[in-house]
């Protein structure tokens, strides 16, 4: 190690004080990711099963236009 290392006063090298977040673990961070990743695919499905409703509604209503039509 370089000689200024240990010429700096302490609070250069030493770590800050105070509420200092602790750093996540990269396995935690990869557990983060598949969770979102897991909620991703289910909001997907969710948004596929929605996007069925609104199409068969949209036939229901159309059915019931011209049914009802002029």
């Amino acid at each position: 190690m370089s000689r200024d290392y240990y010429d700096r006063p302490p609070s250069v090298h030493s770590p800050p004080h105070g509420n200092v977040p602790p750093v996540p673990s990269f396995t935690h961070m990869q557990r983060q990711l598949a969770d979102v990743k897991a909620r991703i695919r289910s909001m997907e499905e969710e948004m596929r099963s929605l996007r069925g409703v609104a199409e068969r509604m949209e036939t229901d209503i159309m059915i019931a236009m011209g049914r009802r039509g002029p």
